[in-house]
């Protein structure tokens, strides 16, 4: 933690109580994060980040928390949403507030939650639609190049490997995918039909279809 430059995870999941266990549960990072000492961007890491207030994104970003919300979950487990209700739906999982506060959001699959699909994931988040056509949270959804950063840069940024990937760039691992067809071309609902053609692992091919 802190300067000795370890992660500190966290799993941030609703339930009937959920108000009141993030209040006791702020609590309790604030007063660990004090007593380790951790200053540095990178250090907290919270996992699923499901059910979120504006206080506690606030209190997230005041100590510098990294997002790991669960990216397919709208549209895999779409089939369970409606006993949350819309209006709870509208703060799950919100990558768009998140971004709007200033936060560093990756991706996660929770595998074997949900599969461990990127093409997914972003269709989730860009729709925020499930398999059935059922829309949750519209006022969450994010855009393409976002969503692309979030598992990209800010993936590596949480892994303290932002100078190693996340980016094609000279000096990097060359770790890559070339799709079917190019994403930015292609409507947000129809993203997971995309198939990937060749997958490039350190700058040497390992997947070809």
């Amino acid at each position: 933690m802190g300067d000795a430059g370890k992660q500190v995870f966290f799993k941030l999941i609703p339930n009937k109580n959920a108000r009141e266990d993030y209040r006791q549960g702020a609590a309790l990072i604030s007063k660990l994060f004090a007593s380790k000492g951790i200053t540095s961007a990178c250090d907290a890491d919270a996992s699923h980040c499901t059910l979120l207030t504006d206080a506690l994104i606030q209190r997230m970003r005041a100590l510098q928390v990294i997002p790991a919300p669960f990216s397919g979950y709208v549209y895999f487990h779409g089939d369970v949403l409606h006993f949350y209700g819309q209006e709870r739906t509208q703060h799950m999982f919100p990558m768009r507030s998140f971004l709007d506060a200033g936060l560093r959001p990756t991706d996660s699959s929770d595998y074997t939650a949900s599969p461990a699909a990127p093409m997914m994931w972003l269709q989730s988040q860009l729709t925020r639609t499930d398999m059935k056509g059922n829309v949750w949270g519209a006022n969450q959804r994010i855009t393409l190049q976002e969503g692309i950063r979030c598992g990209t840069i800010n993936g590596a940024y949480a892994a303290f490997e932002e100078e190693l990937k996340g980016s094609i760039q000279p000096g990097r691992l060359a770790d890559l995918v070339v799709l079917a067809q190019d994403p930015f071309k292609t409507d947000p609902s129809e993203l997971l039909k995309i198939q990937v053609e060749r997958t490039m692992v350190g700058g040497s091919w390992k997947y070809e279809s």
